[in-house]
């Protein structure tokens, strides 16, 4: 072998010592941190209704105090997006905003996970941390598989106050039935340790990740998104009734 020839060797192998470790680097750096887990608890009132005598259409409501540990909670925010069809529930939505932003501002100053689920906008987040954070997650097999969308099921639940089955808008008189929306709604911030995903196996693992037990559900268009989604109410009883 020339002297050139075992220079250009010398050469390479220095290059790729000093390359591995610098690409080593930058792969753990693509995984961003989590919230920290802080200590402290929420004091809640929970309030539900429970129907007095079977079939009697009847319900008395109940209340009872519970505290929560921060680092066990998380806010899911349901489809608040910046429009939509529905005009009476898009200004619903904008009378909502102004205090949910409030609510979750002081839940993520405590410690609260906060995940903003605007459903099939997730193009719109997808180079955010906040998209990454939740795509990361350890991937968990849950108890019950996760439905895309979760329907009415007429043996547990009462009928719904709007028929979804005609229509999911409570307007007068309805609009042209086409997507309006794009992004969350402006008035509400995503900020620091935030999450964004409307997929409910996401959600799943990242909660499992970061032992979360306890979520609180905020939206619009109770009878469609907040109980329907694949990270709604119908699927969260689901899961509670077999122990997770």
């Amino acid at each position: 072998m020339s002297r050139t020839s075992r220079w250009m060797l010398l050469i390479s192998v220095l290059a790729l010592g000093l390359t591995v470790p610098a690409l080593t680097a930058d792969k753990e750096e693509e995984r961003l941190p989590n919230r920290p887990k802080v200590p402290g608890k929420f004091r809640l009132t929970l309030r539900e209704r429970k129907e007095g005598t079977p079939k009697s259409g009847k319900f008395q409501v109940a209340e009872k105090t519970v505290d929560w540990e921060v680092s066990e909670t998380a806010i899911i925010v349901c489809d608040m997006w910046d429009d939509l069809y529905c005009k009476s529930a898009a200004q619903r939505v904008g009378v909502l905003v102004p205090r949910m932003n409030a609510v979750l501002t002081a839940a993520r100053n405590h410690g609260a996970m906060i995940i903003h689920a605007p459903s099939d906008t997730m193009n719109m987040y997808a180079e955010t941390p906040y998209r990454k954070r939740m795509q990361q997650a350890k991937a968990t097999k849950p108890p019950v598989p996760i439905a895309k969308w979760c329907y009415l099921d007429e043996t547990r639940e009462p009928a719904m106050p709007v028929d979804t089955s005609k229509c999911a808008c409570d307007d007068a008189l309805l609009g042209p039935i086409v997507k309006k929306y794009t992004k969350e709604h402006a008035g509400l911030d995503i900020v620091s340790f935030d999450g964004v995903s409307d997929s409910g196996e996401e959600i799943f693992n990242f909660c499992e990740q970061e032992g979360i037990k306890n979520v609180v559900l905020m939206g619009v268009h109770t009878n469609m998104c907040v109980l329907g989604r694949s990270f709604g109410i119908r699927q969260m009883v689901v899961r509670l009734s077999h122990g997770t």
